[in-house]
């Protein structure tokens, strides 16, 4: 399964250096509004994975891996894990990246490190995990055809989601301590993207750091279960 999941660096490499360039140069471009740039890592995420997984599908490699002596669930638990690991490299570059940019070019920062916490990292964890979770059996499903299309659809609901959703929350609950909305706090002064990470960072402390985490990582381990199982069921459905 580890030598499934690493061949994906071995034979992309060239493409995720050409790919890791593109998004350090257009990184200064997104920092000056830190919750735009900590929404990065997503598309970065996706895009290095969409890559092998593009690729796979397309020349055919799940019906030469499927006619090895693998079983067809360590073939999916190998591209589970190279998509989070793709995914985790991509986020821990362009954070640290951000906070070089922040540290050696101060007047193009937008004080990342103000939004940057465990939570935060948490926080985006958790829409990477649940977009990688809806994702994957939805294209093995659909095929080549929903590599592209279905990545767009499904990141940008996600995102749209997240921002209405944490906008929503935050304009609830603009009492708490360290909150900033902005004019009076409505929903539209949230959805400006005034503080979306730091003031959910704050919302967690005020109700409960340890059971926000717990509950977050619960959620990400219930969705990683089960969209493993669907994705091994519908691969082993497959006439290949």
């Amino acid at each position: 399964m580890l030598k499934l999941s690493i061949k994906d660096i071995r034979i992309y490499w060239f493409t995720y250096v050409v790919n890791f360039l593109f998004w350090t140069i257009m990184a200064p471009a997104a920092i000056q509004n830190p919750d735009i740039y900590m929404m990065l890592p997503i598309g970065f995420g996706l895009l290095i994975i969409i890559i092998p997984l593009g690729n796979d599908i397309r020349d055919g490699r799940d019906i030469l891996y499927a006619s090895l002596p693998i079983k067809r669930r360590s073939i999916i638990a190998a591209r589970y894990l190279s998509s989070f690991f793709l995914a985790a490299a991509a986020s821990i570059w362009l954070i640290i990246l951000g906070l070089a940019i922040e540290r050696f070019l101060p007047g193009l920062s937008g004080k990342i490190s103000d939004s940057l916490s465990f939570e935060s990292i948490l926080i985006l964890a958790f829409i990477i995990t649940l977009i990688i979770c809806i994702y994957l059996p939805f294209v093995l499903k659909f095929g080549f055809g929903a590599v592209i299309s279905g990545g767009i659809a499904i990141t940008a609901l996600a995102i749209a989601g997240f921002w209405l959703g944490s906008s929503c929350l935050i304009s609830l609950n603009k009492g708490v301590p360290g909150i900033e909305t902005g004019g009076n706090g409505s929903l539209l002064d949230s959805l400006s993207g005034i503080g979306i990470f730091r003031n959910l960072s704050k919302i967690m402390e005020y109700y409960g750091r340890g059971i926000s985490i717990f509950i977050i990582i619960l959620v990400m381990i219930i969705a990683i279960i089960i969209s493993i199982s669907i994705s091994i069921k519908i691969f082993r459905g497959k006439e290949l």
